[in-house]
């Protein structure tokens, strides 16, 4: 995965799995996206007490097909979720795509295929994140992901994101 690695340039391959790992972090459904997944999960068991699924039964009996209606729901939507993530992760890099990232102190430049390289300032920065296997910095409109093989270490990649966070949060004091 790392094609060159000097102090303060990276260059790398970008594959889907790795725009996927920007997805599946657990933090990433905003607050519309809950609503409509708490609505639906509530429905799912609302439904259930309002139409009768089987016939005349026990408590117990209806508590089960709630139960069993809702615990369906939930499997569907954890699916409609995940195919949802693939498709934007899909959508944010199509094709495996070479990447560079430079770190000039002062800035960023990132570079991501054939596009031309954007300078990115401390301020342009809405989060510096670390995951369990990569490096995210968010500026809109771009998400620059950076594999954490890259930096070399896990302390370095630590490095990075609290030098960054801390730049980025000193441009708002």
């Amino acid at each position: 995965m790392m094609l060159t690695n000097s102090a303060a340039k990276f260059s790398f391959l970008l594959r889907r799995a790795d725009a996927l790992a920007w997805e599946h972090l657990p933090d990433r459904m905003n607050g519309f996206q809950r609503f409509l997944l708490m609505t639906w999960l509530i429905s799912a068991a609302f439904w259930p007490l309002v139409l009768p699924l089987g016939g005349p039964a026990s408590s117990g009996a209806a508590l089960l097909e709630v139960l069993a209606f809702f615990l369906l729901h939930l499997g569907l939507a954890v699916v409609v979720l995940a195919v949802w993530a693939r498709l934007r992760a899909k959508r944010r890099i199509p094709v495996p795509v070479e990447a560079q990232l430079e770190d000039l102190g002062e800035s960023l430049v990132w570079t991501m295929g054939r596009r031309p390289p954007r300078l990115l300032a401390p301020e342009a920065i809405r989060q510096v994140r670390l995951g369990p296997d990569h490096v995210f910095v968010e500026a809109p409109p771009e998400l620059i992901i950076i594999p954490r093989p890259v930096f070399g270490t896990a302390q370095a990649a630590e490095a990075f994101v609290m030098r960054w966070e801390k730049r980025r949060s000193m441009c708002f004091l």
